[in-house]
């Protein structure tokens, strides 16, 4: 059973992002098995990044912010797949989902999944009003 990791960035914890997710993950299950894990960033504890660069110069661990940082990271390098979600805010990700990025732009500049095996799905749901 594969691990999946969904991070959502929704302040509705059973709002539309979550349903689509939900839906995402019944039409994966029915071609393997996944064992879905859902973090709601809005009921987690990460602080905004202090812009100090430790994370950059140092690592991760000697970031100033004292919060669950580190165990959102342990999360997901642990699991096989990763889904972020986030409703759509003026064309973009909202404040809680950015602050997650800034949290983890390292990644980006000491990226660990580099070797891993990836597959992108993008699904974009517009609704009228």
């Amino acid at each position: 059973m594969k691990k999946i990791l969904v991070i959502s960035g929704s302040p509705r914890a059973k709002g539309n992002t979550h349903k689509t997710t939900r839906i995402f993950e019944e039409k994966l299950n029915k071609s393997g098995e996944y064992n879905f894990e859902y973090i709601n960033l809005a009921k987690t504890d990460l602080q905004y990044c202090k812009g100090c660069l430790a994370c950059m110069r140092k690592g991760e661990s000697f970031c100033p912010c004292k919060d669950e940082a580190l165990n959102l990271r342990d999360k997901l390098l642990a699991a096989e797949g990763v889904i972020f979600t986030s409703p759509v805010y003026v064309h973009t990700v909202n404040a809680i989902m950015k602050n997650f990025f800034d949290r983890f732009a390292y990644f980006c500049h000491q990226p660990p999944f580099y070797r891993k095996n990836r597959d992108a799905y993008r699904y974009n749901r517009t609704q009228r009003y």
